[in-house]
């Protein structure tokens, strides 16, 4: 039987479909599992085009199948990703609070760091050395009172957060825009 976590990882592998676009799709169905179900496609098929084009119903309509869910996790096993979706109790609070949180969040490595205190370095790409300084200043004096360190891993400040941060045996997140 496919849960309702599963059919939101369904949903997320559809790069057509937009925070906004999910948001009303699911609002055409009173509950999350009937869109997963093509009888319920094919009858608010003219709901779902107001929404999303002919090619992307199609596109959903042929891969609402448990097949398609089954591929989704055995890739994520495989490259050893495992996922929170947002109504999860796991996920966290501050990310429910922005105006367009992820419906899922993918990780690999310790969940249980998104419940602790956090502090986001962020910055230029092509860091200057006072910029290098203040970086590893910065992160170094955060992780000696225990904030996690989040960043964009990205080349330039974030990657000194990082580096410092693990080197200083601290802890640290990486927000990849693009997933894992």
């Amino acid at each position: 039987m496919i849960t309702e976590k599963e059919i939101i990882l369904w949903l997320d592998s559809f790069d057509f479909l937009t925070y906004r676009k999910k948001e009303k799709l699911l609002d055409i169905f009173e509950d999350i599992t009937e869109i997963f179900n093509i009888k319920n496609l094919i009858n608010k098929r003219e709901s779902i085009l107001t929404i999303i084009t002919e090619e992307e119903y199609s596109i959903l309509k042929n891969q609402a199948n448990e097949k398609c869910i089954e591929d989704i996790l055995k890739n994520l096993k495989e490259k050893n990703i495992d996922y929170i979706t947002y109504n999860s109790k796991e996920y966290p609070i501050t990310l429910k609070n922005i105006d367009t949180p992820p419906y899922v969040l993918y990780y690999k490595g310790n969940k249980n760091l998104l419940k602790t205190d956090c502090f986001a370095i962020v910055g230029s790409r092509q860091i200057t050395s006072y910029g290098k300084m203040v970086t590893e200043k910065f992160t170094k004096d955060l992780v000696k009172v225990d904030f996690t360190i989040v960043s964009g891993l990205a080349s330039g400040v974030d990657t000194v957060a990082h580096t410092t941060t693990v080197a200083e045996k601290g802890k640290t997140i990486a927000v990849l825009a693009g997933g894992l």
